[in-house]
């Protein structure tokens, strides 16, 4: 494909939110820009539809044929490894969107990302583990089929119902080398300056993550925060020498328990270790000694008294007639109706629907939410039915108007 330079280089601003209903490749139409998606210089994330159900697309200006080449030949990876930590790639190729040729790729859309939470708060340990436990399967994954990441950040980090899931779309044989087309920052391990990018670079950048995930901050004077074993992550997949950082292998078992205390503690904290303290319960050993003697006596004179007084005869309570509880009776969501909707939230339980439609009401009436069941999703519909798309597209800005969710969608239903 041909390049952008000079020209281009103006052009790739489009990528910051500019191409809303551009249609790309004759299949795609472009949406509203994703916030939080970690859009960067030359690239950028949109909505898209793909058979009629809600998808990503992301599209990139490279500003060289051969970054153009590693970026398909990543989506290409991306779509022939399926893991179920990992996004899903439907789709990718090559088009010019306003003269401007680019990459794009489609993939499964998910519910947020990390970044989006971590903006707002910190997770705390169980949210964290569950992170952890969603990501570390996916890169030893990749690691295990001699690709690595290359692009771990809170962006990456996606929710898809209760999956938690890494992008796909941008993975490299460990062997390609090279850069991964935008700066590493301060997720990028030291090694990767030079354009050296394996499984040891992704267990620096999950150290990061880790630590940015408990502390809303990827700066190590943040470490004192940290429990157990997150400290002991973080202070392991940071070590400089490659040889010496542990590999996400490592931190998984550490994450369950399974590396034994001292081979989790860091050598700096085994230096800093002093004799423990006495534990303070031994200072009431005496007093326990006491307690215990005479809980005994007390015992004893209550097996006396039992065998001296007779026993009462027994007494038969009859139990009431149990009586077999129905299950309530799950009300019935319709179905959403053929034609065009306006989604405003999809959530996979009905309650969680029905109580975002609730809040919805309450905070903008004239948004008149209903809950319909849409494939296997329950929708929070602010308009449906319309029989054409502009009809539709007229009903999604009215609806942004009064007040709905940012990243409400138009969407078809036959």
């Amino acid at each position: 494909m041909e390049t952008s330079t000079g020209s281009g280089l103006e052009a790739a601003g489009i990528y910051a939110g500019g191409l809303e209903g551009f249609e790309v490749a004759g299949l795609y139409r472009i949406g509203l820009s994703v916030p939080g998606s970690g859009v960067a210089e030359r690239q950028g994330t949109y909505e898209t539809l793909r058979d009629g159900r809600p998808a990503l697309i992301r599209m990139f200006a490279p500003a060289t044929a051969g970054q153009a080449s590693e970026l398909l030949a990543g989506f290409g990876a991306g779509q022939r490894l399926r893991h179920p930590n990992l996004l899903e790639v439907y789709d990718f190729g090559e088009a010019s969107v306003l003269g401007t040729p680019c990459v794009y790729v489609v993939t499964e859309r998910p519910d947020e990302n990390l970044a989006g939470v971590l903006r707002e708060r910190a997770l705390d340990a169980a949210e964290t583990r569950q992170i952890l436990e969603g990501v570390i399967p996916a890169l030893e994954f990749l690691h295990d089929h001699g690709y690595v990441h290359g692009r771990l950040r809170p962006s990456e980090v996606l929710a898809c119902g209760e999956t938690v899931k890494l992008s796909a779309d941008g993975i490299r044989p460990v062997s390609a080398g090279g850069d991964f087309g935008d700066a590493p920052g301060l997720y990028g391990a030291p090694e990767t300056a030079t354009g050296r990018f394996g499984p040891e670079a992704d267990a620096w950048s999950l150290a990061v993550l880790t630590l940015e995930s408990l502390t809303r901050s990827p700066y190590m004077s943040e470490i004192d925060r940290l429990s157990a074993p997150f400290r002991e992550i973080v202070e392991g997949g940071l070590r400089r020498d490659t040889g010496a950082r542990w590999t996400s292998g490592r931190m998984s078992a550490a994450l369950s328990g399974e590396l034994p205390r001292e081979v989790c503690a860091s050598p700096a904290a085994a230096a800093m270790e002093v004799e423990p303290k006495r534990p303070r319960y031994r200072r009431f050993a005496g007093l326990a000694v006491g307690c215990a003697l005479a809980a005994a006596a007390v015992c004893v004179l209550l097996i006396r008294s039992a065998q001296q007084v007779p026993a009462a005869p027994p007494v038969t309570i009859q139990a009431p007639p149990v009586v077999a509880a129905l299950p309530a009776a799950r009300p019935e969501v319709p179905a959403v109706p053929a034609g065009w909707a306006v989604v405003g939230a999809a959530f996979r339980q009905s309650a969680d629907a029905e109580k975002r439609a609730a809040e919805m009401r309450r905070a903008h009436p004239k948004l008149a939410p209903h809950v319909f069941l849409g494939g296997e999703r329950y929708l929070v519909v602010l308009g449906s039915g319309f029989s054409n798309e502009a009809q539709g597209r007229r009903q999604l800005t009215l609806a942004r108007r009064e007040g709905a969710p940012r990243d409400s969608y138009l969407t078809r239903f036959r």
